[in-house]
This record gives C-alpha cells, sequence and structure tokens, in this order.
C-alpha cells in the first residue's frame, strides 16, 4: 500500500488535476487506486493541510484541528492499507508546508507508516511569476505593475522551487520525492496537464478521458493584463468593472494568441533581477527540476 501525495503547486495544472479526480475516480478505483473523500468543500484534501499547520487562512471554509484530521483519515488509510490499495491525497494547500517545517515533518511522520511517495510538479521561474501575476490580475487582487511584482522578495521565493522541494525531501527523504517539470509533462499532450499526471501516478492507460471537462478557468491574453488591471483598480461600480472584465476576456478569445512571456516584450527586466532568477533558474537545472539547455 502506498499513500501519493501531490503537493498541488500554483500555476502548475493543479486545479485543472483537482476538477477532474472526481470524475475519473472510479477508473482509479479500477487500478486500485482510491481518492478518500476530505472534510472540506474545497477540491482534493485542503483540510489535511490546514489541521496539521493549525493556522487559520482567511478562505479556508472552518477551522480543522490536527487531531480531527488524523481521526478523518487514519480509518481510510488503514482500510487501504489492508485491502493493498493506493490511496492519492491532492491539494493546493499542502505547497503552504514549504515555509512550515515543523508542521510538515509532523505530517509525513503521520503518513510514514503508509509508505508515502511525494510528487510534485515545478516550472521555470520566470514563467511561473508570469503565470501568477496574470492570474492575480485577473482575479483582482494585484495592484503592482509586472515589474514591482517580479521584483517582490515573497515572490522570488515562491519561484525558488529547489529551496522549496528540499524542505520535502527532507522531511519524507529524497527516495519518497518525485519532482517533474510541468512543461515536460504536458508537452506530450498538447499542452494538457490530466494525461502526464496519470502517468506519474500509474495510470498511463486512462488518458484520454472524454468525459472529463474541461478546466473552468480563463486566462486573459497577456496584452490585455494591464488593461484588466487598470479596471480593477478604478473606481468604477463593481458591476460595471465585472462587465468590462467580460469583455476583455471575450475580445482576449479573439485576438492571435501569445505567449506570456509576451508580457516584457515593452518592459524588459532589470539586470539584478534577471540575475536573481537565472541563479534560482540554474539551481534548479542543477537539481534536476528543469531539463538542462541544449549545447551549440
Amino acid at each position: 500500500m502506498t499513500v501519493l501525495l501531490h503537493i498541488g503547486y500554483h500555476k502548475t495544472g493543479s486545479t485543472a488535476i483537482q476538477e477532474a479526480l472526481p470524475h475519473i475516480a472510479p477508473h482509479l478505483a479500477e487500478v486500485g487506486i482510491d481518492i478518500p473523500a476530505g472534510l472540506s468543500g474545497w477540491l482534493g484534501h485542503p483540510d489535511l493541510a490546514w489541521g496539521f499547520e493549525g493556522r487559520d487562512y482567511p478562505w479556508q471554509d472552518r477551522p480543522y484541528t490536527r487531531a480531527e484530521v488524523e481521526a478523518h483519515y487514519r480509518p481510510q488509510l488503514d482500510a487501504a492499507q489492508a485491502a493493498g490499495r493506493t490511496i492519492l491525497l491532492s491539494s493546493e494547500e499542502f505547497c503552504r508546508l514549504d515555509f512550515n517545517p515543523e508542521p510538515l515533518a509532523e505530517l509525513a511522520a503521520f503518513l510514514r507508516p503508509y509508505a508515502p511517495r511525494v510528487i510534485g510538479l515545478v516550472r521555470e521561474p520566470l514563467a511561473f511569476l508570469l503565470s501568477r501575476w496574470r492570474h492575480e490580475v485577473q482575479m483582482g487582487g494585484e495592484a503592482r505593475p509586472l515589474t514591482h511584482f517580479l521584483g517582490d522578495a515573497d515572490n522570488l521565493l515562491s519561484a525558488d522551487f529547489e529551496r522549496r522541494t528540499q524542505v520535502w525531501r527532507q522531511a519524507f527523504g529524497p527516495r519518497a520525492c518525485a519532482f517533474h517539470d510541468y512543461e515536460a509533462v504536458c508537452a506530450p499532450h498538447g499542452g494538457s496537464v490530466l494525461p502526464g499526471f496519470l502517468a506519474l501516478i500509474g495510470a498511463p492507460h486512462l488518458a484520454p478521458l472524454p468525459a472529463v471537462p474541461s478546466s473552468r478557468e480563463r486566462k486573459l491574453h497577456p496584452l490585455l493584463c494591464d488593461a484588466m488591471r487598470g479596471v480593477t483598480l478604478s473606481a468604477l461600480p463593481e458591476e460595471e468593472k465585472a462587465s468590462l472584465c467580460d469583455q476583455l476576456f471575450d475580445l482576449g478569445d479573439r485576438l492571435p494568441p501569445l505567449p506570456l512571456e509576451a508580457l516584457l516584450d515593452a518592459r524588459p527586466l532589470p539586470e539584478a533581477l534577471a540575475a536573481v532568477l537565472a541563479h534560482i533558474r540554474w539551481a534548479m537545472i542543477n537539481r534536476g527540476l528543469l531539463p538542462r539547455p541544449a549545447c551549440g
């Protein structure tokens, strides 16, 4: 019996994976992989992370305690162990434990009797931050221009996947952890993350699954991000803001597609920031988290 713990790092297809899991759960069960019921109304198993961290975030549906989540999950883990089945746990909230080594170590100790394996997808640091900025702009929560967002120390730390994954290797052991480049996982499947994820958990034959709906998340065209930032920062009534944002999404659907790197066409990175991002990228390459560039 094995526990597969998927750390749903932001902007690595985690929402798409968790939206798909309820639809493919019966197919996974046929190959011995079970998805336990959580306590939260959220996708996946965020309550497990919240209970061990012992901190109440504003977006939680309610507080959770470690004793409560242990009492909820242990019988399901024990039953799976007795039946020789695999349990899949997945949540974006697990990635917040990167910055809290003590509750992470406690979670590892709780899962250790069930032979846990940690799986995570990571991204090239600049691509990760560009995707984060766009997402937060279109959610109305980011007021800063792109270069100010990129230069924020906490944001740079969030893009340092070499450091973030190291704490998981320390807690669970390096042989129990497998981290993969998001782009490399998606590339063979036309940019879709689900088939690659199924391969990573040992169920590649389940893809494609036509019953799985597409992700509901809309992605704003790169050329329109500053326009949406201006709308959300304006003093317009909320109903008018929502209407204008919908129009920007619709306009973006009619524009020729562009990569996120187009955000930098009119605003090259400051030299010092480019050097920091290059350092993070090479640390990830040397750790084997990103492919090494081809020579020549």
